[in-house]
Parts: structure tokens; sequence; C-alpha cells
């Protein structure tokens, strides 16, 4: 393909605007004896705003390229798409950080650690973690905190009735992040 060059000289653009209505009427009259078609077209004058960018396109359309408008259209949909995106991690990471806030508040709940209905509390916030790779991560982490727990925590009642229970749900997190059903 040649490179794109500007014709100056291919068409001959006469302004009516302060020209005497006779004269342009002469001027139409005399082309049309001739046989000089009468082409519509799109003029933008040199010192418009928008010359260069006309200019820009006409060479874009030569060389099968797609012009400026379509391009700029193209880039607000990717723009579009690559913030929705982000706007579902964002959503993601905000169900992420409310759990993550949600097990340190019951962790830090008070005096009633350990026993049946704050484990089963705790059973139940975990189990509400969001499906993602991170919660999946998170389960592992506590499934290895509650193992250290459970070999270092020395209740008064039965420790060993407390162990079985934290190693068994330490077995329940490890078999949900693996996407196992308990």
């Amino acid at each position: 393909m040649s490179k794109f060059k500007r014709e100056h000289d291919r068409y001959l653009v006469i302004k009516v605007k302060g020209c005497h209505p006779l004269w342009v009427e002469q001027v139409r009259s005399d082309l049309s004896a001739r046989g000089a078609d009468l082409v519509e077209c799109v003029v933008v004058e040199s010192d418009w705003p928008i010359y260069q960018e006309t200019w820009d396109n006409v060479q874009r359309m030569a060389e099968g390229r797609r012009s400026i408008g379509e391009e700029l259209a193209k880039a607000e949909q990717a723009a579009n798409h690559w913030t929705q995106v982000a706007i579902k991690h964002k959503e993601r990471a905000e169900a992420l950080t409310a759990h993550v806030e949600r097990i340190i508040r019951e962790w830090n709940s008070g005096d009633d650690q350990f026993s049946d209905e704050w484990i089963n509390r705790t059973d139940d916030i975990v189990e509400d973690a969001p499906e993602t790779s991170l919660a999946r991560r998170d389960l592992l982490k506590q499934a290895e905190g509650v193992e250290k727990a459970a070999e270092q925590i020395s209740l008064a009642g039965d420790p060993d009735t407390v162990r079985a229970r934290l190693l068994s749900r330490a077995n329940k997190l490890r078999r949900q992040a693996k996407g196992e059903q308990s």
C-alpha cells in the first residue's frame, strides 16, 4: 500500500457566503453545461478545531484503519469492561475484609471462648466464607490455627473433649477448603 498523501488540488471549493447570488448561480450553470458534476461533501476549514482530526480520519480510511471515533468507542468499551472487572474484584475484597473482621470480632468477643456456643457461632461464621481463592487460603490458615490451639490449649474441664472438637473443626475446614461438602 502506498503512503497516504494529501491532495490539495483534487477539489475546487468555493465558499458561497460572501459571494453574490447571481455569480454563484452562473458558476453552477457553467459547470452543469460542461458536464461537471457537483459533489456533495463535507468541508472543514483549516481554522476549525477539528481540521487536523478530519485529515487524520481521512488518512486512516485511506489506509484501511478504523476512524478515531471507532478507536475511541473501542477503548471506551474496553474501559467499561475493565471497570466492571475492577468493581467485581473490589466487591470480593470487601466481602473478604468483612468476613475476616467478623471472625476477629468473634474471636475477641468475650469470656466464653471455646464453649460449645462459641464454637458453634465460630463454625457458622466460617461456613459463611465468600467463595474465592482467598477464602480457601483463609480456611487453610484457620485450620492450622485451630490445630495449634488444640495442641496448646489447657482449659478447665475435660481438655481431651475440647481438643477433639477443635481437631474435628480443623478437619472440617480443610475439607471445605478442598471443596468437599461437610
